[in-house]
């Protein structure tokens, strides 16, 4: 406890999710405005986070018609153990209190603590202490029902238009994300439609097997931005979601891609980073 601070709020959480995971949360604008500050009765209109040291976030929640902001500024960010913020609500009060998140691993699951200082306590601490014990609760329950990200990023001499178009052409795609280029595989057919709402099928025999993979394109910006789901039929499950961005270098460009698979999927994490790693790989073999 400081002279600056000398009311002091902690509480804590036990989480069955790794520490990576429940640091990343509090940092992706989607997935934090469905609980950071969020209540029963409003509705989160604005989430905007700038998630480096010296980045400003604000969320706005609206209450009984009238936009309530949080707003505050990031002064240390150290994945996955450590965040630490300012915190202000100037609808009430032009102070500054600070918010220290510690994260220690337990087990595959880890443990959330959280100190709120503040300089002076406008309601009841303990009123204060349940409010973050009803936020890390929310938090526990978004957090299960998010889905999971598998990250990979690669560096290409080629183009971003060129880069891009590989993932649009039938020729192309035979070379690099599918077939004996990349696995033990025979392409049997390829059929896409390559427009907003178009659907597309990629057929492979693997082992004597035949294995479909279908998905619908849900955004298409040439050259920077691809979103489609994934699934392999017959499944109709359109959780798993793939986004590309492609940024363009002063001498070729940079890709990152990620995949969004279902909770319980979370044992395919690992090995859907790997095959999409390998299938950049042989993409940047097959540009040249």
């Amino acid at each position: 406890m400081s002279a600056a601070f000398p009311v002091r709020v902690r509480v804590s959480h036990r989480f069955e999710f790794p520490a990576e995971r429940v640091f990343d949360a509090w940092l992706d604008p989607k997935t934090a405005g469905q609980w950071m500050f969020a209540t029963p009765t409003g509705k989160m209109v604005r989430v905007e986070i700038d998630a480096r040291v010296g980045g400003k976030f604000c969320f706005v929640d609206r209450r009984d018609g009238e936009d309530v902001a949080h707003v505050g500024e990031y002064l240390e960010l150290e994945r996955p153990r450590r965040i630490v913020f300012t915190l202000s609500v100037p609808k009430y009060s032009q102070e500054l209190d600070r918010v220290t998140v510690e994260i220690t691993a337990r087990g595959t699951g880890c443990e959330l603590a959280l100190t709120h200082e503040l300089a002076f306590a406008p309601v009841p601490v303990t009123n204060i202490e349940a409010g973050w014990r009803a936020i890390l609760d929310d938090f526990a329950a978004t957090i299960a029902r998010t889905p999971l990200q598998a990250r990979v990023t690669r560096r290409f001499a080629a183009t971003a238009e060129r880069v891009f178009d590989a993932w649009l052409d039938r020729g192309l795609l035979a070379r690099w994300m599918f077939g004996p280029s990349v696995r033990d595989e025979e392409v049997v057919r390829l059929s896409l439609d390559p427009r907003v709402g178009g659907r597309f099928s990629f057929v492979v025999r693997r082992q004597g097997q035949e294995i479909e993979h279908v998905g619908r394109y849900l955004e298409i910006g040439r050259p920077r931005r691809l979103v489609f789901t994934w699934a392999v039929a017959p499944s109709a499950d359109e959780e798993n979601r793939v986004t590309v961005e492609i940024a363009p270098l002063a001498s070729g460009c940079e890709l990152t891609l990620v995949h969004e698979v279902p909770p319980a999927f979370a044992e395919y994490l690992t090995l859907t980073a790997a095959g999409w790693t390998a299938m950049l790989e042989a993409l940047a073999k097959a540009l040249g």
